[in-house]
């Protein structure tokens, strides 16, 4: 074996590895811990199920609720232990929560939308949105610098 064969299939192993690990880690941001481990008790249960009793009736018995392995008895645990724990939030707290996200105005809830103001230009009238340009104002010309 040469070495620019072992290193190419280096290099193939390490970019499968990069691949791998970007998925996991967007997998990860999207359903959390918790989530990848329930993804995978239901792969494994997925994968034995369907071994001994076929695919439709293996989906069946993984997604039913009365056959949970080990993993996804300890996840529900796990689930019931954090939600038990959790303070129960006051309807005060609640709705203080909703007004200060909602009600009050705050750059963080208003739209990104460019100004008018931004893009005037030596000679043009500025157009706010909803409104046309009145009938009797006189044409604009177009700028004669630019088109010589």
């Amino acid at each position: 074996m040469t070495n620019n064969s072992l290193w190419s299939d280096s290099l193939q192993v390490l970019k499968g590895l990069r691949t791998f690990l970007v998925l996991l880690s967007c997998l990860h941001l999207s359903v959390g811990g918790t989530g990848l481990l329930q993804i995978l008790a239901w792969s494994r249960m997925l994968v034995n199920f369907s071994a001994t009793a076929g695919l439709a009736h293996g989906v069946a018995m993984t997604f039913d609720g009365q056959h949970p392995c080990r993993l996804c008895k300890a996840l529900a645990a796990a689930d019931n232990k954090r939600q038990k724990d959790e303070p129960e939030e006051s309807p005060e707290l609640a709705a203080m929560k909703f007004a200060l996200g909602n009600l009050l105005p705050s750059e963080a809830n208003e739209p990104l939308l460019p100004h008018a103001v931004d893009f005037l230009l030596p000679g043009f009238v500025p157009v706010k949105a909803g409104h046309s340009i009145p009938a009797d104002s006189p044409p604009v010309p177009p700028p004669q610098g630019l088109l010589a």
